[in-house]
């Protein structure tokens, strides 16, 4: 049976079917999550580590020497490496997530993961994709901005708010069209761009539904996560670069990214389930999902 309504769900109906499904088999989903995290944390403190030894070498010896140049380029391909375990450990939960919801019996986290394994490439040029038009958009903003600033008439200060408005539309329009990119990725074989195209055609009609649901759910399973790298430091050390992350804390460094990650193996699963949840509603309002399961169940 599945383990989500076979009708449409409101706001407050998606959140708490988020929870149920994340309920149900929780210590699975954590163990899912943290086999993948582990690495990915891993991959990050370095990073971190190798950062902020890069704004060390900077102050010594000068901007661009040597040393700098190579710390620089090792923070910059372990921080690739955290962020493509981040991306399969989000797979290989929206994969267990999806069987759950259809009430299908959970697979193995070995499971999990190659199938995440096989799509992480897909995801990752959608991801890049999304990243360009940010980056275009925030030059186009900021290009307005700037001279709407810079020309002191009526047109230039009405521009300032006019862009302001246009990047609001902008990140909603993004926020809510790639709601469901996650689940489309990992339940339906469609390349990048056609799962791209297939998220924004499924948000059409409720972009300030799924925005709102990924904000709210965003805030409630990031900020312990944003918590824990506060006290720990870990920001500061990335920022300022004053000296080793590891090197400067000692163990006690070590103690608060443990807890980031027991943090993050319980938040995480969470996150994709509000987006499971998502999906179906969307399908079920778009494409009749409700019938089509109810008939394939008859049949069976």
């Amino acid at each position: 049976m599945s383990a989500l309504p076979r009708r449409p769900i409101g706001f407050g109906e998606i959140l708490d079917c988020s929870f149920q499904l994340y309920r149900k088999d929780f210590a699975a989903y954590s163990s899912i999550a943290l086999l993948g995290l582990l690495p990915a944390k891993l991959f990050w403190v370095l990073a971190v580590d190798a950062l902020a030894l890069d704004a060390s070498a900077d102050a010594l010896l000068g901007l661009g020497s040597g040393p700098a140049l190579g710390a620089a380029a090792r923070g910059g391909g372990l921080v690739v490496l955290a962020v493509l375990f981040g991306l399969l450990v989000d797979l290989a939960l929206a994969g267990a997530l999806g069987r759950g919801a259809r009430g299908q019996e959970l697979p193995g986290w070995r499971w999990c993961y190659a199938q995440g394994a096989k799509r992480l490439h897909r995801l990752a040029a959608a991801g890049l994709a999304v990243m360009a038009v940010v980056f275009l958009a925030v030059v186009g903003w900021s290009a307005i901005v700037a001279a709407g600033i810079a020309v002191s008439t009526p047109v230039g200060v009405v521009a300032v708010p006019v862009a302001l408005a246009g990047g609001f539309v902008v990140a909603l329009w993004l926020l809510a069209g790639t709601a469901v990119l996650l689940p489309v990725v990992a339940l339906e074989d469609s390349g990048a761009l056609r799962s791209l195209r297939r998220s924004f055609r499924l948000a059409r009609g409720a972009r300030w539904r799924a925005a709102g649901v990924i904000v709210v759910v965003g805030v409630m399973t990031t900020l312990p996560t944003v918590a824990v790298a506060a006290f720990s430091g870990a920001w500061d050390e990335l920022v300022e670069g004053s000296s080793s992350a590891v090197a400067a804390t000692g163990g006690e460094a070590w103690l608060w990214e443990a807890a980031g990650l027991l943090l993050a193996a319980v938040t995480t699963p969470l996150w994709v389930a509000c987006k499971t949840a998502l999906y179906h509603d969307r399908r079920v309002r778009t494409e009749g999902y409700d019938i089509e399961v109810a008939a394939g169940a008859l049949a069976n």
